[in-house]
């Protein structure tokens, strides 16, 4: 989340507990990422943006296209502000950057 009004501190709290999670988590549970990003823009409640994170390949995850569109749409569903991809390198390294100008992110 971004910004600085009153209710935004609850991100590090949402943070940790949806990070005391993430390895447990099989990579494609939807559901899962649907309800993180659903309380996170409850949380947010217009105080702040909400940008969800989506996981393209970290040290210990490999999302695939497929997931990676699913997650910006589950996103988007929900009312979040926008998305951040990490890591960054894996944008361009694979393609998604590119593969996703034609499909959730196309003119």
């Amino acid at each position: 989340m971004i910004g600085n009004k009153e209710g935004c501190h609850a991100q590090a709290s949402l943070r940790a507990w949806a990070c005391s999670f993430e390895s447990e988590i099989p990579l494609f549970k939807f559901e899962v990422f649907r309800k993180y990003t659903r309380k996170a823009v409850e949380i947010a409640d217009g105080n702040c943006l909400m940008y969800a994170g989506i996981a393209c390949r970290t040290s210990h995850n490999i999302n695939t296209f497929e997931g990676i569109v699913r997650e910006v749409e589950i996103s988007r569903e929900e009312g979040a502000d926008g998305v951040i991809f990490f890591t960054g390198a894996s944008m361009v390294d694979y393609g998604y950057a590119e593969a996703l100008k034609s499909t959730v992110f196309a003119d």
